[in-house]
């Protein structure tokens, strides 16, 4: 009695100390003052519409999450965002990119974009647009975060898509100065074109912003796409041809017969009177042979690769047929004298 007392005891404190530590992990976790960023600044918000699709929409912004000395050990996708606002209402949510040196610090770029069918917002309104904090790590951020409200000089004044497309590729530009001179880092290369984004800032952008290369192609020297490969509409006139040969052939006429009284596809009818093919000479050959027919498996193979090749059988059956006979003419070559 006294050493089940003590194994429930144990048990009792062992899931007393397991809640605490659920309790404990399951707080918001803060990160000492001394993380924050030196200044919250939003450097500048640009509206795009029909880039991809007509009426569709894209929300760039230039932020500042300055930090002078070392940066948290946390990247900055863990520690800030960047909301969207309607009058108090959120109606977007972007994170910093934070893959490269700077791991979504310092100066960067962050985006909202919504498709002509998605639910985006009214073209043209006044928006806020806040950098901030993330509040499950710092807890109240009224006081860290800074807000820029959307006025007409934010909207592109262009209607078309060539027109939207110049005026992003020119913004995509002048914010990768600025981040050649924040990062002291080349970001920018002279292309065929004109000026365009390298490796690194093709990297970092089409990152910062998904699909940002289907919207302005021009900027990237690097763009991944999508091969265009061949639709698969083959022709077929060589096959046709056979099935017409077969249809025309008494056994084609016996192939019909099966399928119609057992009421089952063409190909399984086809591949009934393959196997029987295959079970008579295996059996012809096993009477032949006086009893010792394990060669006429052998001799059956060709009606196995002939109905294939007449379309007769399925590959499915034809794979299982296949698997089938190598393990038992390993088993006849190899174990049956064994």
């Amino acid at each position: 009695m006294n050493k089940l007392k003590a194994l429930a005891d144990l048990t009792t404190h062992t899931m007393i100390i397991l809640f605490i530590l659920l309790v404990v992990l399951a707080l918001p976790q803060t990160v000492e003052a001394q993380d924050k960023a030196d200044s919250l600044t939003i450097k500048s918000v640009t509206c795009f519409r029909h880039l991809i699709e007509e009426n569709d929409m894209l929300i760039m912004v230039h932020y500042d999450i300055a930090y002078s000395g070392t940066l948290p050990d946390e990247n900055a996708d863990e520690l800030y965002m960047i909301r969207m606002f309607d009058s108090g209402t959120e109606v977007a949510i972007d994170i910093p990119y934070s893959i490269g040196a700077q791991r979504g610090f310092n100066e960067g770029v962050g985006g909202f974009y919504w498709a002509a069918s998605g639910s985006s917002p009214a073209w043209g309104g006044s928006y806020d647009v806040v950098l901030q904090g993330n509040p499950t790590v710092w807890g109240d951020v009224e006081d860290w975060k800074t807000t820029t409200t959307l006025g007409d000089s934010n909207w592109s004044n262009y209607d078309t898509q060539t027109e939207n497309r110049v005026y992003l590729y020119l913004s995509i530009l002048e914010i990768a100065e600025d981040l050649e001179a924040d990062w002291s880092e080349t970001l920018i290369v002279s292309g065929s074109i004109g000026d365009q984004l390298n490796e690194t800032g093709s990297s970092y952008f089409n990152g910062a912003i998904p699909a940002l290369s289907f919207m302005c192609p021009e900027v990237f020297s690097v763009v991944d796409i999508w091969p265009n490969w061949p639709s698969g509409e083959w022709e077929r006139e060589y096959a046709e041809s056979i099935a017409d040969t077969v249809d025309d052939s008494p056994i084609g006429d016996l192939v019909e017969v099966i399928e119609r009284n057992l009421s089952i596809s063409y190909i399984a009818a086809g591949s009934i009177f393959v196997f029987i093919c295959f079970g008579i000479v295996v059996f012809l050959t096993y009477a032949r042979c006086g009893g010792q027919g394990d060669e006429g498996i052998l001799v059956g193979l060709p009606v196995l690769m002939m109905g294939v090749r007449l379309g007769l059988l399925s590959m499915s059956a034809w794979a299982i047929m296949v698997v089938t006979l190598i393990l038992l003419v390993g088993y006849i070559l190899f174990f049956r004298h064994g």
